[in-house]
């Protein structure tokens, strides 16, 4: 987690999404997306849709444990820039199996929690 005081929360929304809520604590500020998983080179990613003002594109987040219980998901966000650049699935696919275990491709740790 970046910032001390930011909550991440994830939900079940129906059998192939998920609900995800961040909720900014230096900004008072919640938002709620809807995620899917997918599978890259055995590796897990939540693929989180992010729509704002002109942006609406993907924030992929590696999956890097599940708590056998169930309440709580770490993940890695994948930042490197040119994933923006791509146009297809395909794209997007091969570059994050090129760099799948790179530690530069991706930044900030993220912790969420399961709610019901």
């Amino acid at each position: 987690k970046k910032n001390a005081g930011d909550r991440y929360t994830i939900s079940r929304k129906d059998d192939a999404h998920y609900m995800v809520r961040m909720k900014m604590h230096r900004v008072k500020k919640a938002s709620n997306f809807i995620a899917f998983m997918s599978e890259v080179d055995n590796a897990t990613f939540l693929n989180i849709h992010y729509k704002e003002d002109s942006t609406d594109g993907y924030l992929l987040m590696r999956i890097l444990e599940i708590d056998p219980a169930g309440k709580s998901v770490t993940g890695t966000v994948a930042t490197d820039s040119t994933l923006l650049d791509l146009k297809s699935s395909a794209a997007v696919r091969a570059r994050l199996s090129a760099h799948i275990n790179d530690p530069e491709f991706y930044s900030d740790t993220v912790h969420f929690i399961r709610i019901k």
